[in-house]
C-alpha cells in the first residue's frame, strides 16, 4: 500500500499533464519524429481495415516501457502536415473496447481523446501503460473477403515506428519486464546551479525522482538522460548521479555508468538524478524562462540490460541558483 499512495502523489505534484502530453506530441510532430510510443496518421481507420487497429493497440500494449502509447489522427504521411481530422470520424470509445474485447486477451482497455496543433483538431488514441497482464494475444481470427488478416495465437510487438510478430526473444522480454520499473517526477521544480564535490564545482541539473521496482526481478539502472523541451525545441542532458538532494557532496558519489545503481524486487527510493549541463546551456534555458517559455521534461533510465524506462512527459518550473552568470 505504501508504494500506491507515494506514487498517486507523485502524479499529482506534476503540472499539467495533459497539457505536456501535448506538447510531447507537438515536439514529434515539429521535429518530424515518430517512434514506439506514439503513432501518426492522416485519417482514423477505415471501416475495411479495423484489423490495422487491433495490431496497432497490441503492439502498443505489449511494448514493455512504462509510459502511455498514442495514436495520433491528422498529420499527413511524409510531409508532416497537420492538415486535421473531423472528429466526428472516431466512434465512441466503446465501439473500440468492444472490437479488442472481441479479438483479443487480456482484455485491452484504451481511451480517446483531442487536441489542437496549429489550429487544427487532432484526435487521437491513448493506450495506458497499466499492462500487466503483457502478453496481449489475438484470440480470434480476423477474417475478410476470404483473406485472414489476423491468425489465432499472434502476439504483436512494436520496434521503432512499425510491428512485428513476436520472437522467443520478444517473449522473454515482455515476461521478464512484467510489472514495471517506475520513474516518477516527485518535484516539478527543477535546480539548476552549482553542486560542491570535495574541492571541485560542477554544474548540474537535479531532478528529484521517486524510483519503484514492481517487476519480479532486480534491476540495475546504469544509465539515463533528461529531455528538456519547450515548443521550439529540445535539448538532451545525460545522468551522472543518483543520489540524495544536496549542493554539496563531502566525498565523490559513484557515477551511475560505472556502479550501477541496483533495485531488488520490490524496492523504492526518493532520489535526485543528476545531469551535467553547461554553463551556455543553462545560460539559454534562463533567458527562455526569463521570455515566458513553458518548459517541460521526460526521463529515460537503461539498465545493464539495455532496457529502457521512461516518464511520462511533465511540465516543470526551472530554479536558477548559485552564481551570478545564471541568476
Amino acid at each position: 500500500m505504501k508504494q500506491k499512495s507515494n506514487l498517486a502523489r507523485c502524479y499529482v505534484v506534476s503540472l499539467s499533464k495533459i497539457d505536456a502530453v501535448e506538447e510531447y506530441i507537438s515536439s514529434l510532430i515539429q521535429n518530424k519524429q515518430e517512434n514506439e510510443f506514439v503513432d501518426f496518421k492522416q485519417f482514423y481507420y477505415h471501416e475495411d481495415k479495423k484489423y490495422d487497429l487491433i495490431k496497432d493497440i497490441v503492439s502498443f500494449s505489449n511494448e514493455v516501457t512504462s509510459v502511455d502509447k498514442y495514436i495520433v489522427f491528422g498529420i499527413i504521411n511524409g510531409s508532416w502536415e497537420p492538415a486535421g481530422i473531423d472528429l466526428s470520424t472516431m466512434p465512441d470509445v466503446s465501439v473500440i473496447n468492444d472490437l479488442l474485447h472481441t479479438y483479443v486477451e487480456p482484455f485491452i482497455y484504451v481511451e480517446i481523446g483531442q487536441m489542437k496543433y496549429n489550429g487544427k483538431d487532432l484526435g487521437y488514441i491513448k493506450i495506458p501503460v497499466d499492462r500487466a497482464d503483457r502478453p496481449y494475444v489475438i484470440k480470434k481470427e480476423y477474417s475478410k473477403h476470404g483473406k485472414t488478416y489476423l491468425r489465432y495465437g499472434e502476439i504483436y510487438v512494436r520496434k521503432g515506428a512499425n510491428n512485428f510478430i513476436a520472437t522467443r526473444r520478444d517473449l522473454d522480454h515482455i515476461y521478464r519486464n512484467n510489472g514495471a520499473f517506475l520513474i516518477s517526477v516527485f518535484d516539478s521544480t527543477v535546480d539548476i546551479g552549482f553542486v560542491q564535490i570535495r574541492n571541485e564545482r560542477k554544474l548540474f541539473i537535479q531532478v528529484r525522482t521517486i524510483l519503484a521496482n514492481n517487476t519480479s526481478h532486480s534491476i540495475n539502472i546504469c544509465g539515463g538522460v533528461c529531455d528538456i523541451s519547450t515548443s521550439r525545441n529540445t535539448s538532451q542532458y545525460e545522468c551522472i548521479y543518483c543520489e540524495d538532494r544536496t549542493r554539496k557532496f563531502s566525498n565523490v558519489p559513484s557515477i551511475i555508468s560505472t556502479v550501477p545503481l541496483s533495485f531488488s524486487s520490490g524496492m523504492e527510493l526518493q532520489k535526485s538524478l543528476y545531469f551535467s549541463i553547461s554553463a551556455e546551456s543553462s545560460e539559454l534555458l534562463l533567458r527562455k524562462q526569463r521570455e515566458g517559455e513553458r518548459f517541460f521534461a521526460k526521463l529515460d533510465l537503461f539498465d545493464v540490460n539495455e532496457n529502457k524506462y521512461t516518464t511520462q512527459p511533465c511540465e516543470i518550473t526551472l530554479c536558477f541558483y548559485g552564481d551570478t552568470r545564471i541568476l
